[in-house]
């Protein structure tokens, strides 16, 4: 097995992981200190436009014929520029608009880099390798949140955002060394009808972002704000929640296909969302810790086997396009989801919107057990 690509996709894990845990607490707090309300903060987080999400599909096919490296070097440009911006930003409709490039930009990369993960390693030694590089992802964020803390504690909120942005752009000189091989193919827009099993994982993927995004844009951040958790130390909440998980997912190769790959989406799917139904009853900062390390350990070890089971349901004549197709689905998820938390917590309450959050988890669920039928 060739380390190269394994050691490009670390540093891509990590260097992203800096930026995206460093701008997962410090935007929503920083529109809050801006005084945006409930229903302004779930706009600004959902607004991605029906366009871009459909461009994920677009992009992934794309990559099929043309190569996923440019397009993916292209990404990762915008989305450092994007998050260099957003410090000089007054309006809503500004907020609205460079959002939106962000999460086209974000969306870019992430769905050429799976796709090129599952190029790079066959489906036997998939799980491992998934695993090892899933272990990066708590372990980094766990490293994001020693430096937020240093940010949010001799700095402003806005200097948070340049220090995301110089990440990426690390990421784009990094990404400059990866050995593609382009496959020559002639260039058609239409893909093979998604066969069964990847329309429900397509499902999954779906609910289990209504889930997170009615849970945490912006319930997550106003819960810890009504509890008097400041945000060093939401950070440090964090750490030991994401070196925990790291821990596990590391752990998880040696375990993963005896249980089965898609039995493990089921187990740690349901986990989390029960958890997130605790979010309504938390009343200290202890009974939210405990809640946010529960919902930390099973999402990523949730996160290993969904992959593992999206990249094994590909094939690579067309995988660019499958990816894209399941993430088109996750993006419609993304961009509803901050909005009707947002509306649920002005209209109804705070708890109703985590009650909602793992309702939708409990769909997904049920999806899953669908899913484990076929072969």
């Amino acid at each position: 097995m060739e380390m190269r690509p394994i050691w490009i996709f670390s540093f891509l894990i990590i260097l992203g992981m800096f930026a995206d845990r460093i701008i997962f607490v410090i935007f929503p707090n920083y529109l809050i200190e801006k005084g945006f309300s409930a229903s302004q903060i779930g706009l600004i987080f959902s607004f991605a436009g029906i366009a871009l999400v459909i461009s994920r599909l677009l992009v992934g096919r794309l990559s099929d014929f043309f190569g996923r490296k440019r397009l993916m070097s292209l990404g990762l440009l915008l989305y450092s520029a994007s998050l260099a911006s957003f410090p000089f930003l007054t309006s809503l409709l500004q907020f609205v608009l460079f959002k939106g490039l962000k999460e086209f930009s974000e969306n870019l990369t992430s769905t050429l880099q799976d796709a090129l993960i599952a190029d790079s390693f066959p489906k036997r030694i998939r799980a491992k390798v998934v695993s090892k590089l899933g272990s990066l992802y708590p372990l980094s964020r766990a490293g994001s949140v020693l430096i937020g803390i240093l940010i949010t504690s001799i700095a402003t909120l806005a200097f948070g955002f340049w220090i995301a942005s110089f990440f990426i752009f690390l990421s784009f000189l990094i990404f400059l060394t990866f050995p593609e091989k382009v496959r020559k193919q002639s260039f058609r827009i239409r893909m093979k009808r998604p066969s069964r099993p990847l329309l429900l994982i397509a499902g999954i993927s779906f609910f289990m972002s209504l889930n997170f995004g009615v849970a945490y844009f912006p319930g997550f951040f106003i819960l810890a704000k009504n509890l008097g958790i400041s945000t060093p130390q939401l950070f440090s909440l964090l750490l030991p929640a994401y070196l925990l998980s790291s821990g596990m997912a590391w752990w998880s190769g040696s375990w993963i296909d005896r249980i089965g790959r898609r039995s493990s989406m089921l187990l740690f799917g349901l986990s989390f969302s029960l958890a997130t139904f605790f979010y309504a009853l938390s009343s200290t900062w202890l009974s939210f810790f405990a809640v946010l390390m529960v919902i930390s350990l099973s999402y990523y070890l949730w996160r290993i086997g969904f992959k593992t089971s999206l990249y094994d349901l590909t094939q690579k004549p067309e995988r660019g396009g499958q990816i894209g197709f399941v993430k088109m689905l996750t993006g419609f998820g993304d961009i509803l989801a901050p909005l009707m938390g947002g509306l649920v917590i002005d209209l109804l309450s705070l708890q109703a919107a985590f009650y909602l959050a793992g309702l939708f988890g409990l769909m997904a669920c049920c999806l899953n057990l669908i899913l484990i039928k076929f072969r």
